[in-house]
């Protein structure tokens, strides 16, 4: 996988830890209700599927979430832990880039440098 450097939502910046954290859950929230394979799909088995739910290892959870039409499809990846994986792999349905579009690291830490994944 290649790595790009995004700034995502405009998450890092100034701020105490407590407003940062607001600004967080103001962009999560936003980002809910623009994509609608968060939401549209929830009570269709074609609105989510497992990418890798084994790897306990590493504490980390992967999963697709998509719309009817799959037009908004979107990978989540929960790293579980306060443990950086910079060179964890997983594999993605198609290729081609993904971007990011919200990463808690860079919204409470805004110094933290970890990147985006592209395929």
């Amino acid at each position: 996988m290649e790595r790009e450097r995004r700034t995502g939502l405009g998450l890092a910046g100034g701020g105490s830890l407590s407003q940062r954290r607001q600004k967080f859950v103001q962009d999560l929230n936003q980002l809910y209700l623009a994509e609608a394979g968060l939401w549209q799909s929830d009570f269709d088995t074609d609105g989510f599927q497992w990418i890798d739910a084994l790897d306990n290892q590493n504490s980390v959870l992967s999963f697709l979430r998509r719309d009817s039409e799959r037009v908004s499809e979107l990978a989540v990846i929960l790293n579980l832990t306060p443990v950086a994986r910079l060179r964890y792999r997983l594999g993605l349905p198609r290729p081609g880039k993904w971007l990011e579009v919200l990463n808690s690291d860079a919204a409470i830490t805004p110094a933290a440098t970890w990147e985006t994944w592209a395929a």
